[in-house]
């Protein structure tokens, strides 16, 4: 394993070493000896093509992987002390790539499915609708340069949800 700098500070990609053999290939998606993190849920999540979900925040960091399909996946400084503050870093994760994406606590975290796709999430914390929040996902003081489909699919909570305001951009917790 190893880790890959990004430019929101404490967010970062890893490179997972995958063994291939006659019988297909093993690796290890998670290894507490190299995280050093406390996981606490496991999530599992099957998105059709053109599903967003996200950005949501939360005060617990975020591990995710693309198991199936192919997404493009988004983290956002949302820390207002962090020199990476309302920055964001995406990159495209599939099936045939070894990385996972390191999300820190209070940042947000979402992702466009480009394909019918199978993640994994490795948390923190415990989901807790009263600790979480969300924003939405075309927030113009965050400007995601998404790609472009046809349409998108998003649940009433992430196709309702609020814009950043320059003035008052706190999250609450």
């Amino acid at each position: 394993m190893k880790k890959i700098t990004t430019n929101i500070k404490d967010c970062f990609l890893i490179e997972i070493d995958r063994n291939f053999d006659h019988r297909g290939f093993f690796e290890e998606i998670f290894n507490e000896n190299f995280y050093e993190i406390n996981v606490k849920q496991v999530s599992h999540s099957f998105s059709l093509k053109g599903t967003i979900r996200g950005i949501h925040i939360s005060p617990y960091f975020k591990v995710v992987s693309c198991l199936k399909g192919k997404i493009f996946d988004v983290c956002v400084d949302l820390r207002k002390q962090s020199d990476s503050y309302l920055q964001y870093y995406c990159c495209i994760m599939d099936e045939s790539q070894q990385f996972q994406m390191f999300c820190p606590a209070y940042c947000g975290h979402a992702f466009l499915a480009l394909e019918d796709s199978t993640v994994v999430y490795s948390q923190g914390g415990v989901f807790n609708s009263t600790l979480d929040n969300n924003i939405f996902w075309k927030d113009p003081l965050i400007n995601i340069q998404w790609p472009q489909l046809d349409s998108y699919i998003l649940s009433e909570k992430d196709a309702i949800a609020k814009c950043l305001i320059e003035e008052n951009d706190d999250i609450q917790f």
